[in-house]
């Protein structure tokens, strides 16, 4: 890393050191806002991929059935 990309690092941790206890409170009073029903459907919208693809199980071609066999292989030779 360079001495200029040190620079600019330290210049983002000092501004987070100042700005995010502002916006950490900025999200506490978002959220405070938010009804039920908001955090239901944004819970509903995160959860919603998983499940989807937990209910339609691994496709052939996700490539996790040539992962498994792949790690079977390498268990088997010791690596």
């Amino acid at each position: 890393m360079s001495i200029e990309e040190k620079h600019l690092l330290a210049e983002h941790a000092k501004r987070w050191a100042e700005f995010g206890p502002q916006i950490e409170a900025m999200r506490a009073r978002e959220l405070h806002e938010e009804s039920e029903e908001d955090h239901r459907r944004a819970i509903a919208q995160v959860l919603a991929g998983p499940i989807e693809s937990f209910l339609k199980g691994s496709r052939p071609d996700s490539g996790l059935v040539e992962q498994q066999r792949i790690f079977a292989k390498l268990r088997q030779t010791g690596v």
